[in-house]
């Protein structure tokens, strides 16, 4: 009714109220984002001031500093952005981001052999590090210092004696500001505290393109903070590309100048995934970092024959898995669980991911080798799927 009031039409004011918006104020906001207006404090993250000022005093100490990402495009985007950031402000800053086969999810012992290669005096995470205290003690004993960020849910693994900026240490969790965030959300909202703090407090704002690919990659709700920055970077991508997102658009068959959220979620997110699923997810990393046409041209088409390489790989799985979920499934069942020898680790989530969404279920695939099986999950409605799972983390050798 208030919409209606307010001058929207029928149709209009149905698909606002499906959207959860209420009201005429948060009607324009939703129409209008602006990220001058809808985007949040940065020291509103639990954690940020913290974050941030151990930050900028490694930058003003010239401290050698290791960004780590995830292999996924957040983590991607949120380490590129982050070193684009830093090293605007004069940082020494590498990045670097696991190898899903050899070294798994996130910030891991296996990884650490190749973090300090890097000679890191400072290892800043993004999208992940929230469960890695076993990591931090390591880095602590080798003399590193660890800074945390990331958006996913804290658990009995939080590292404990650095600073960890994460919207959901808030008490409100969920409910608590910036919330919402993708980890490259919240890893712009580094880059901004530790600008204000370093004389750059415009410098984040040059990175909400990249922000952009890991909030829409992410599938977080497009709605507040997300869809203004999502605004934002898309304009970015439409007036001034960098030359990596302008080549991978290229051979996408995308043209810039139009580029839409669905673009990115359905043509450069995959591409960008790609080599983290089949090889090597550096070439992606590379990409957003390029500056250069010609070897942003080189790296896209690479990313183009990996993302060919992995819908092979998916269609094969998918046949496989589909064929075991037919045989076992029965009507009633609450969730469909199914697991393979020689099915493919990187594809094994967007495979359960479809067939969540074909049985409604929550869905977890398997990949067994040598007696191990490393699975995925994607849930069904509203079930918390990552909540059972750290229910029985104690069964199993390792949850992340």
């Amino acid at each position: 009714m208030a919409l209606r009031s307010a001058g929207y039409s029928a149709i209009v004011a149905r698909m606002l109220a499906a959207r959860g918006v209420a009201s005429a104020a948060e009607a324009d906001a939703f129409l209008t984002p602006d990220l001058a207006r809808d985007w949040l404090d940065p020291l509103l993250v639990c954690g940020m001031a913290e974050a941030a000022e151990a930050v900028a005093d490694a930058v003003h100490a010239g401290r050698r500093i290791v960004v780590f990402g995830d292999f996924g495009l957040d983590g991607i985007s949120a380490a590129a952005l982050a070193v684009r950031g830093l090293r605007a402000m004069g940082a020494d800053a590498a990045p670097m981001v696991p190898h899903r086969f050899r070294e798994g999810y996130g910030l891991s012992v296996a990884s650490l052999e190749r973090v300090f290669e890097l000679s890191p005096e400072l290892v800043v995470t993004v999208d992940c590090g929230i469960s890695s205290a076993a990591e931090a003690h390591v880095l602590r004993e080798r003399g590193v210092s660890l800074v945390v960020t990331d958006h996913h849910e804290p658990g009995d693994e939080v590292p404990r004696g650095v600073p960890v900026a994460d919207p959901r240490l808030h008490p409100d969790g969920a409910a608590a500001p910036s919330a919402g965030l993708a980890g490259a959300g919240v890893a712009l909202k580094l880059v901004q505290a530790v600008g204000g703090l370093l004389g750059s407090p415009g410098e984040w704002r040059t990175l909400t393109d990249l922000a952009t690919l890991g909030t829409v990659a992410d599938v977080v709700p497009i709605a507040g903070e997300n869809r203004a920055l999502v605004a934002d970077g898309l304009a970015r991508m439409r007036s001034a590309p960098r030359a990596g997102i302008a080549a991978l658009a290229q051979v996408a068959g995308i043209e810039t100048r139009v580029m839409r959220a669905d673009n990115l979620a359905y043509a450069l997110a995959p591409r960008l995934n790609a080599p983290g699923r089949v090889g090597d997810p550096d070439d992606a990393l590379a990409l957003l970092l390029a500056d250069d046409p010609d070897s942003a041209q080189c790296l896209a088409e690479r990313l183009d024959a990996d993302n060919r390489t992995r819908q092979a790989l998916e269609a094969g799985l998918l046949e496989a898995a589909g064929e075991q979920a037919a045989q076992t499934f029965a009507p009633g069942d609450r969730a469909l669980v199914l697991a393979g020898e020689g099915w493919h680790e990187g594809v094994k989530g967007i495979v359960a991911s479809r067939l969540a969404a074909q049985y409604g279920v929550p869905a977890l695939l398997f990949c067994i080798e040598d007696g191990v099986a490393k699975g995925s999950g994607r849930s069904g409605g509203a079930v918390d799927l990552h909540g059972g799972g750290a229910a029985a983390a104690g069964l199993l050798p390792r949850f992340r």
